[in-house]
């Protein structure tokens, strides 16, 4: 449906700024008569697609768990660490200010959950969580990501917890009393490189059909953390040792989905796309696994074509399948983050070899991503003005892929309704733009 009138005065007033990517081009002629439209039918090619890797180093909980479900597939998280000292320079000591030596007690993980969207999957069963040893040591110039998996040693715990979210709390996960006894003696004296050369760090994970996020965002007493119990005759002590640390690459999630026991993404791969016709309408997206929807507009550079064209405002709007979660009281990802699509159809990559993100221009966080609104199980529409106005431009491809914004440190999944015309949810890119000869 396209709406036409006249907005010079409005128009020529917004042309007096110098802004190019609000403007997207210069009056060479400010007499000439300028049509202002509307635009929200044109067809959208949707399509669900996975990363080859999704680089996990950055997250901000430690996952673990399994999650069976007939959509997403079977679903294995588990969280590789190594031991942190409060600072890389700090020693550690466990001799008192008279030259007492220590005796040495217990040591024990603690494990924070901070919020109920921390905890995914089916809450009412057992949950065991297994806390192993590794057997080779973390490279911590590695950029690890979902794929990785390290050996595996000495089993450390083994203890069942009861996932369902009573508000912040920690679990206290007791360790295998000979490895706090070696941790205990020969960490004495040592900094953190010496750590790492003694111990080679940890791996959790759980025996479930829940995923559940520990809280490692610091390296305060308010995050999850280790903690060794000694004593001095009668007063007790104990040191903190952090799973966090002062390096990146000192902890990342291995997450992986089994998509053979999904009835719906069961031939996805990252060589094989599958358009939303193929997947009733619908596209997904997944933290971790690197399941993301594509959304390709070839409208935009037909809009150009023998015109000069300014994008006014751009909003795209889609609604949130109804079968994403089934309990109501679970909401899909909390937010969406948007990248521009390179040449070669991937997620585009800065000199650096970041990726790129695009600019929402009402973001209420990062910038490139919008929230999930709970009172409306929904997200808010999305404003890409900039984007489209590049397009406009031949300045980027007309595509953007969507990833949960967790997408390191959660699992949270979401599917989306298409553009398909018969759709009533349908998605729509609503695109106001002003043309001139």
């Amino acid at each position: 449906m396209t709406k036409n009138f006249i907005f010079l005065g409005i128009i020529l007033f917004l042309f007096s700024c110098d802004d190019p990517l609000k403007l997207g081009l210069q009056l060479e002629d400010q007499n000439k008569l300028l049509k202002t439209s509307v635009l929200d039918t044109a067809t959208i090619i949707c399509s669900t697609e996975m990363l080859e890797k999704v680089e996990t180093r950055y997250a901000s909980n430690l996952l673990a768990g399994q999650i069976q479900d007939s959509r997403f597939g079977n679903l294995t998280a588990e969280s590789y660490f190594k031991l942190s000292y409060s600072s890389l320079d700090d020693t550690v000591n466990f001799y008192d200010k008279d030259g007492r030596k220590a005796i040495y007690d217990s040591v024990r993980f603690l494990l924070r959950i901070k919020n109920q969207t921390d905890i995914y999957g089916d809450t009412t069963q057992s949950y065991t969580l297994n806390v192993h040893e590794l057997a080779e040591s973390m490279d911590t110039s590695k950029v690890y990501t979902n794929s990785d998996r390290l050996k595996i040693g000495k089993l450390l715990s083994r203890t069942k917890l009861d996932p369902y979210f009573k508000g912040e709390r920690f679990f206290r996960v007791r360790l295998d009393n000979q490895f706090g006894k070696d941790l205990f003696n020969k960490a004495q004296g040592k900094k953190q490189a010496d750590l790492d050369k003694i111990f080679n760090g940890f791996r959790i994970s759980a025996e479930s059909n829940a995923v559940i996020g520990f809280d490692n965002d610091g390296n305060t007493n308010a995050v999850s953390r280790m903690e060794l119990f000694f004593h001095y005759d009668t007063t007790a002590f104990f040191r903190s040792f952090y799973f966090l640390g002062n390096q990146t690459s000192r902890w990342y999630n291995y997450v992986q989905t089994d998509l053979q026991s999904s009835q719906v993404l069961q031939k996805l791969s990252p060589q094989n796309p599958l358009p939303s016709s193929q997947t009733n309408q619908k596209t997904f997206i997944q933290a971790g696994t690197g399941i993301v929807t594509k959304l390709t507009f070839p409208f935009l550079k037909e809009l150009a074509k023998n015109q000069k064209v300014m994008i006014n405002h751009a909003v795209l709007s889609f609604e949130v399948a109804d079968e994403t979660y089934p309990n109501v009281n679970q909401n899909p990802s909390e937010s969406l983050i948007f990248y521009y699509v390179g040449n070669d159809g991937k997620i585009a990559r800065d000199s650096k070899g970041g990726l790129r993100p695009i600019r929402v221009e009402n973001s209420t966080g990062s910038g490139s991503d919008v929230a999930y609104l709970t009172s409306g199980r929904t997200y808010q529409p999305t404003v890409l003005t900039g984007f489209v106005q590049n397009v406009i431009n031949g300045k980027e491809n007309p595509s953007l892929i969507i990833q949960s914004g967790k997408f390191a440190s959660s699992v949270s999944k979401v599917s989306l309704q298409d553009s398909s015309p018969n759709n009533p949810k349908k998605m729509k890119l609503i695109v106001y733009y002003t043309t001139f000869k």
